[in-house]
Formats: C-alpha cells, structure tokens, sequence
C-alpha cells in the first residue's frame, strides 16, 4: 500500500513484474580491489542518454570550502597558567613560508586562528606564572596580557633580521627575559638578547665568535646569574656557552658534545639537560647531562636508540626524574628514572615528528599537549599512557598531492609533507573524515589510483627512515616497490602513471639527487616493481626534475612529460616516448626557452594535450596546447606562472588552471583562450601545490599548504534520469505511452517530467527537483526511496523507487503544470554522503486520465550523493 500525504492511498495490484535488480540501462556498478568501499554508480561513458536536458552543462560558479584534514607544523603549544582551557598553538611551516596562531579555549578541542599572525611564523610560547604571554615569532618577540586573545609587538632593536627562535623567562623574575635569535645566514650578530623590563628594552649578550642561532635557553631556577645558551648552525653544526655573571662573559662548554644542531636546554635545579639533532645529514645529537654547567658531559642516550635528533625536553613538574623528550620521527620518548632507561614512541606516538611537549599547568600531571610537525596538536588527559590528535580548526597541513579513486570518487587520498617527515592520509566520504595511512614519517610527494582503484604514493625520503621511491597499498598495507638508488636522497620521484589495461606496467619520473647526479629520470616496470629500468636521464643538467607523466587517450603507447629546471639556465620543457616508455626524446617545439614544464592534462576526449608552464625568472609562464600529442605545442592567451591543469573529461575546452599569483584558480570554458577567476572563498595565502578532477567531473580539488580544499562542480545533469513511459523500458499500463524521457501519458496526452537541479552535495543542501506536465491545481508528491526498481504499474503509470519511503512534501501545479521541490531537502530525507536514493512524483489526475486509476506518476531520478 502506498499512502501520500493528501491520505490518499492504494492497494498495488498483483501484477506479473518481477522486481530486477536496481541497475539501469547504463549504469555500471564495481568495487575497488581493496574493499575499502563497497560499491560505485556511475553512468557508463557511451550508454543511452535519456535526460531530457541533453545539453551541455553551463559551468558552476567556484564555491570553495575547506576539507582538511585539520593539522600543520606546530612548533610550540603552551597552556595558561592562570585560565583554565586556554591554551596557544604555533606554527611554523618547515616550508619557511607562513606560518600563524591558533588559540583554544576549551582545553585544546577547538582552535581558532588569530588573524594578526597569519603570514608569520611562530616559534615559541612562554606563558610567565601571572599569564602573560610571549611569542617568539619570525618578526622578534610579542607580547599578551589577556590570556593570547591580543598581542603587541617587541621591538627588539636589532633590524629587520630578527627571527626569534627562543624566549626564556627567568624563574626567579618574570620580568627578565632571553630571546634567541637567528643569525640569518651570518647577517645577524645580535643573536642573544636580554630584557629587564618584560620585554620593552632588549640588550645583546652574545659570547665572542659566531655567527650563533640561538635555539635554547636555560637559567638555573635558584640563580639568574647561571645562563645556559645552545646555539644550531642553519645547515649543521652547534654547541653549549655556561655564563655564571647574566651573560657578561660567555664559556664555550660544547666539550664531548656533538657539533651538531642544538635544540633544547632545562635546569631541574641540580643538573642541565640538553637534546638535539637535525634529520638532514644524520646529525645525532641525543640527550646529554651536565651536573657541574658543562665542564663534564654525560650521554643519556645511546646508539641504539630508534632516532637520536629531539626538539624539546619536558620534566614532571616536582619530579626531574620523569622526563619526555619529543622526537623528530618517533613520538614522545619517555623517562622515570632520570634517563637511565627510556621507553620510546608511548602512548601512540611513534608516527608523530614531535617538536614539543609540555604540560598543563592547571591539569597537575595529567595533562599534556605535544606539538608535531604535519599533525598539529596532540593531547593525553591520562599522564601521557595515551594521546590523541586535538587540532580540530588547525587547517594548516602542507599538502602536496590530492587523488580520488575512479572508480570510487568518494575516496579521497592526499600526500603532505614536512621539512623531512610527512605521511598520507584517506577519506571514504569525500573529505568530511579522514584517516592516517600506515606509512612511515618521510616526504610524500605524490598520490594517484590505477584504473582498478590501487592507491599507490610517491616518498623521497629520508632513506635512512624508509627507502624512496614508489609505495603500493594492498588491503590497508603499504609496501614499497623501488626504484631506490641509496640512502643519500639518490632518488627523488614527484611523477607516476599507468599503462592502460596493464596493471603490471608503471612509468616513474622524477630526478637522481646528490652522488647519483642531478639529472632528470624517467623509470619503468613491468612487473609491478619487481625490477625498473632507467629509461632516460638527462644530460649532466643541475637540479632538473621530471614533474608529470601521462599517457595519451585512446589506448595507444604515447607518452608525454614535463621537466623542470632549476639551475641557472632553467630551461625545462617536454619529453615524449612512442614506446610506452622505453626511450624518451625531447619534444619542446614551440615551448618558450625558459619554460618549466609542471603539469599535463589529457582530456577525456583527447583532442588535446595542456602543458603549465610554471617559468617564474622571465615572468613569461602560461598554458600550452598539442593538437598533436605533445609533439608540437602553441601558446594559449593564458599567462603567468602556471602549476597546474585539468579540464572536465567530456568537454577539453572547460578547463581550470593554478597559479603562483592571484587569482590562483582560474577556469576557462575556450579552452585557454581566456581564463576567470575562480576563487570565490578560496583562501588566498596559500600556496597551489595540486589540483585534481575527479573522474566524473563533479568535483575540483586543490592541495595546499593550508590544506585541501574542493568546489562542486555538479553532474552535467543532476542524478540518472529512468523508469520512462515513453516506450524505451516497462510499457505502461493501458498503452498510455508518454513523450521521450517522460513518464506515462496522463488525460492531457503528455507524461509528467521529473528533473534535478542543484548539486548532490550534502554539504550545500541545494538539490532540488522541477516536475512539469502535471495537472493544474492537482496535488503532486515527491518522494524518495532507497531501492531502484523494474517498473511496476501503478495507477496510470510506473513505480520504479521501492523499499523505505520517504515523502518530501506536497505541491499544487500552476496552470502550467509546473511545481518546484527543494533545496533543503535534505533535513527531512537524512541521507548522508555515498548514500544512494532513487526520486519519483506520484500526482494525481482525477477526470479522464487513461486507466481510470486517477493518478500517475513522472520517471525517477537515481543520484549518490557527494559530501
């Protein structure tokens, strides 16, 4: 029995339709070969089209929103002393560019940025016991006395090259302060500074010698006459000064320590202890003691420790004995009995690149906050046995790569990355959740899916931590499958694609680094990693990279890829390879000298190949095309700095490119010829690093630095149009055939038409649906259902969306016969993201109608919904 809400209700007739299963004509259903999703609609390329629209879709207007995951370098976070749920973020790209704060004030669970920081790096935050606060930022020391809600500047008196990379509050005078500064590549002397006043006057204190970056400063918490200082080098080395008179007169007490980078300093009172290190090169630095300022050193840690380069050092506050130490790849390491046994990576930790860990000073010793690099802020509420990710609002993740799977657009993939850590992360639901993938904590460059739905990434690096090259996951593990040249970053890869039909078959590109060259590569397998082939290496270029590799449409052997060059003739370019990647030649004809081949596209419809041209030292830049696969190219009207292209799969001429400057996304619906932009609500300090399409062509995605971020696009026409009256499916009841596309002929001689409008974002809530050729003044309901049926019949027409029902409202026709449903539709149906429902309107018509039943139905509508 089917009741609408004018409680008017029939009893469906025993009829010989035997229910089919809910696939239309052209529409194909598969899973992918991991089972993380379980299955994917998508009209097939090709099948009959019964939308009654037909016509190519207009472009949507950008609306951008930000999709995460939430997370950043963080490289200090301190709670309030004096106000409970407060609690300061800083960040600190590894990048060297941007940076900002974040302030919580609920313990960590949310963040907002604070406006007046954005662009500028954060390195450290002291809380003094009265609540003020300090920032050490890339422009000198800033000052609060609200808890973080404002800030003013400090001037320290120095010039302009004042990154403060330490501000340390005296214990026994709050108003005493140190500032560590950076020695700008040697153009900053002043490197160590002290204030009296709470910061208002600054006066270096720097020992003889130098340059010295300050990092670290300790004062013994009975004396402030004992002033210990660690200075890092910017490419390496490092070392300890003791001065016993407030910083008059310095002692180098490096000693036995190694002359490596210098991070951290912390006096319990009876003893100093120092961390260290810097990934690049190995330098190990550990953890070391001194009980007589330096004159003798002890090691804590030793080499057979999981890594020895550590950032911060943190003591349980009455207890020096329980000391944490955060490492740059291995979490928190851990302590009880002064560092003579360690246990490492607790409480899940062991993925973190941890810069920082420290307590609550209102939470006892139950609360801690460490601050990571890529993943922003973690918490532990039980002492430190458990921590969890806390950065909810922290959208600062330096996202590199952003992929979906094709034959799931649901699952979303991105790669991001640190100075030498990083990792990759997977949404199922189009970006409203994300989870980690087990990998370890290098430098991700590239996500992309094969045709069958196999995740594969792209890591360079450190091999010291895992080998570079190509990742493959399978079942939810990661494997890697080569090429790898050594352990010295040898093998840098920023390319990958498939060979059509071949799963076994992958080409690589990307560049050999440091004792294997500097030139760029091409590489390739033919079975599935088990053995590569160098197939092309540049001739003995400086700093040239292979960026991106596609095969041409149509199943032939053609490839085409871009190159980069960054020294100092930079002239990239092209390659192309007629061999399915066996031998590559240059094919640049028609490219600018100074071109910096970037990006490829090669539309659905392969009658072009695009080139972004990202050449930035001659201003020049811009969008190419090849009417020829890639063996000649011409110059569109688009200019400037290029990174990336991608065009709609059924339609080469709408296209939309990034940009290095605004507007940093641009479309264009000729091709090139003129590019908009396409910005709206985009943000607009972030840096482009990806852009992605998914296969149907519904949503844009773009990596950035501040995250990813995706506008809907929407279908070309709003759902799957079927269950049609007009003689191409079920036949009607009583041979009541309707017009093409329509629904079964009702007593005017037409059928009703149901059309979508909108998109099937969940998230926008704006899909709506037209009805037309309904009766006037005649009651007419929407509904939606989970299944998609056979046709049965059903009064004067076809039922054809089965199982739950929903109603979704009812409307009286114009004298036209016309009523709109929607938006927000979406309150009242529930549906969430990847859920499938079938639409129908059921109306009446109650004189003449050609069954004598009364009422009838329109054709349905079939749509997945997108986040």
């Amino acid at each position: 029995m089917f009741c609408t809400a004018l409680a008017f209700c029939v009893l469906s007739p025993s009829l010989p339709h035997v229910v089919q299963p809910p696939v239309a004509p052209g529409v194909e259903t598969r899973a992918d070969d991991h089972g993380r999703r379980a299955v994917v609609t998508r009209f097939t390329p090709g099948a009959i089209d019964h939308s009654p629209t037909g016509a190519a879709r207009a472009l949507a207007a950008a609306n951008w929103e930000a999709i995460g995951p939430f997370g950043g370098d963080v490289a200090d976070v301190a709670a309030s002393p004096t106000t409970a749920g407060v609690v300061l973020a800083g960040l600190a790209p590894s990048s060297g560019g941007g940076g900002t704060m974040f302030r919580s004030t609920d313990g960590g669970a949310n963040w907002t940025e604070l406006s007046s920081f954005t662009g500028l790096s954060v390195h450290d935050l002291e809380f003094a016991p009265d609540g003020t606060a300090y920032a050490g930022t890339m422009d000198s020391v800033y000052k609060s006395t609200d808890d973080g809600a404002t800030w003013v500047q400090k001037n320290l008196g120095i010039g302009v090259n004042d990154q403060t990379l330490e501000v340390t509050i005296d214990p026994n005078d709050p108003l005493r302060l140190w500032a560590g500064v950076a020695d700008a590549l040697g153009s900053q002397p002043n490197t160590l500074l002290l204030s009296t006043d709470g910061g208002n006057t600054w006066t270096p204190k720097v020992p003889l010698g130098g340059p010295y970056g300050f990092a670290a400063i300790a004062v013994h918490p009975s004396d402030s006459n004992k002033v210990y200082a660690a200075w890092q080098g910017g490419f390496g080395g490092g070392g300890v000064f003791v001065s016993s008179n407030g910083g008059t007169t310095w002692t180098d007490r490096t000693g036995i320590l190694p002359t490596n980078p210098m991070q951290d300093l912390v006096h319990d009172g009876t003893r100093l202890l120092l961390c260290g290190g810097q990934l690049f090169g190995s330098q190990n630095v550990g953890v070391w003691t001194t009980s007589d300022d330096g004159v003798t050193w002890t090691e804590l840690s030793n080499a057979g420790w999981p890594l020895r380069v550590l950032h911060d050092l943190e003591l349980e506050p009455g207890n020096p004995n329980h000391i944490l130490a955060a490492s740059v790849g291995n979490g928190i390491y851990e302590s009880f009995d002064g560092g003579a046994t360690w246990s490492f990576g607790v409480g899940g930790t062991g993925g973190l690149s941890s810069n920082e860990v420290s307590y609550d000073p209102l939470g006892a010793t139950m609360t801690l906050f460490v601050g990571s690099s890529s993943n922003a802020v973690w918490k532990s509420t039980d002492g430190g046995a458990s921590y969890g990710s806390s950065s909810l609002g922290i959208g600062q993740l330096n996202v590199y790569s952003i992929a979906t799977n094709p034959l799931n657009p649901l699952e979303v993939a991105i790669a991001y990355q640190g100075l030498n850590d990083g990792g990759l992360q997977s949404s199922v639901d189009g970006g409203v959740t994300w989870s980690g993938e087990s990998v370890p904590g290098t430098r991700w460059n590239v996500v992309r899916f094969d045709e069958a739905g196999t995740l594969y990434a792209l890591n360079d690096g450190p091999s010291t931590i895992a080998p570079e090259g190509v990742y493959r996951r399978s079942g939810g593990t990661w494997t890697g499958i080569g090429p790898d040249q050594g352990t010295l970053f040898e093998t840098e890869m920023f390319a990958i694609t498939f060979e059509p039909g071949d799963p076994n078959t992958i080409i690589a590109g990307g560049s050999d680094f440091g004792v294997a060259g500097h030139e760029p590569t091409c590489w390739k397998t033919t079975d599935l990693g088990g053995t590569w082939t160098k197939t092309y290496e540049g001739t003995g270029e400086d700093f040239e990279d292979v960026t991106d590799i596609e095969y041409l449409v149509g199943g032939t052997d053609v490839l085409v890829a871009t190159f980069n060059d960054f020294s100092g003739v930079q002239d990239g370019g092209a390659l192309r390879s007629a061999d399915s990647g066996d031998s590559w030649a240059p094919s640049s004809t028609g490219l600018a000298a100074e071109c910096q081949g970037w990006n490829l596209d090669v539309p659905g419809d392969g009658s072009v190949v695009y080139l972004a041209d990202a050449d930035a030292g001659t201003g020049n830049g811009g969008l190419y095309e090849s009417t020829d696969g890639g063996l000649t190219w011409s110059q569109t009207n688009a200019s400037g700095t290029t990174r990336h292209v991608t065009s709609l799969p059924s339609d080469s001429d709408t296209l939309f490119t990034t940009h290095s400057s605004a507007p940093k996304v641009r479309s264009s619906e000729d091709g090139g010829t003129t590019l908009g932009d396409y910005t709206t609500n985009l943000t607009t300090t972030a840096w482009m690093q990806g852009l992605h399409l998914d296969t149907p062509g519904e949503i844009l995605y773009v990596a950035t630095n501040e995250g990813s971020w995706r506008t809907i696009l929407g279908p070309s026409t709003t759902g799957t149009a079927y269950c049609f009256g007009d003689g191409t499916g079920d036949p009607c009841p009583c041979g009541n055939t309707g017009g093409t596309g329509e629904g079964c002929a009702n007593s005017t001689g037409v059928g009703g038409l149901l059309v979508g409008h909108g998109s099937l974002s969940v998230l926008a809530d704006d899909l709506g649906f037209d009805g037309s050729g309904l009766l006037p003044g005649q009651g007419a309901l929407l509904f939606v259902a989970n299944n998609q049926l056979s046709g049965l019949y059903f009064g004067d027409g076809l039922r054809c969306a089965g199982g739950a029902l929903i109603r979704l409202g009812v409307k009286v026709p114009n004298g036209s016969g016309d009523a709109t449903w929607g938006p927000g539709l979406g309150v009242k149906g529930g549906w969430a993201a990847g859920d499938v429902r079938n639409f129908q309107l059921w109306y009446r018509d109650p004189v003449g109608s050609p069954c004598s039943n009364e009422f009838n139905t329109t054709n349905a509508i079939n749509v997945t919904f997108a986040p």
